[in-house]
């Protein structure tokens, strides 16, 4: 009889926990640099290295985008200031994945356009469509990247080289995008 008490009791406090916990009553949080430990894992599995921001192909980028929200799941409930700031760097980390996809598709549609067709639903559109994409992105991620620096200082300074490489990256794709897409545009004028 008491050892059924015990585990009735037991089970109680489980429930409870996870209720607390889901309805962030009660948080388990996960500390700054565990969270980094994770994300370079993820990284790693990747092969997203230093000099690369995002996977290299659009599968890759597709797994790696759906286990960054899974992470992003799982500090997302915590109001803790290591928490917000991991969920920050996973955002960056969506967005120049989203830069990174943007990128390949216009590259794969330069590579198809063959004779240029510059119509509503032409190649070059579509083209610049895909580099306004991109740039959209980098801009979120450069965005994104200084509410962290300005935010969370300390966790920033803690991952300087992850977003000093994301300014320079961000502000060199959104520029040379931008020159691209002023080049075709000219071209279909």
């Amino acid at each position: 009889m008491a050892k059924k008490l015990l585990i009735i009791i037991i089970l109680i406090i489980a429930f409870a926990l996870v209720y607390l916990n889901k309805e962030k009553i009660l948080s388990f949080t996960a500390s700054f640099d565990d969270g980094i430990k994770k994300l370079n894992e993820l990284d790693a599995k990747y092969n997203v290295r230093e000099g690369f921001l995002a996977p290299g192909t659009g599968e890759e980028i597709i797994s790696y985008k759906s286990e960054l929200s899974n992470l992003r799941k799982n500090f997302e409930p915590s109001q803790s200031n290591d928490s917000k700031a991991l969920v920050k760097v996973i955002d960056i980390k969506i967005a120049l994945s989203e830069m990174q996809e943007l990128l390949l598709k216009a590259q794969e549609q330069t590579v198809k356009a063959g004779i240029p067709d510059c119509s509503a639903n032409g190649n070059i559109n579509r083209i610049t469509r895909e580099f306004e994409g991109a740039i959209t992105a980098a801009e979120k991620a450069s965005s994104l990247n200084k509410e962290l620096k300005e935010g969370y200082t300390s966790y920033a300074k803690k991952i300087e080289k992850f977003t000093e490489n994301v300014e320079i990256t961000t502000t060199v794709t959104a520029d040379t995008a931008r020159e691209l897409n002023t080049k075709l545009k000219a071209y279909c004028t």
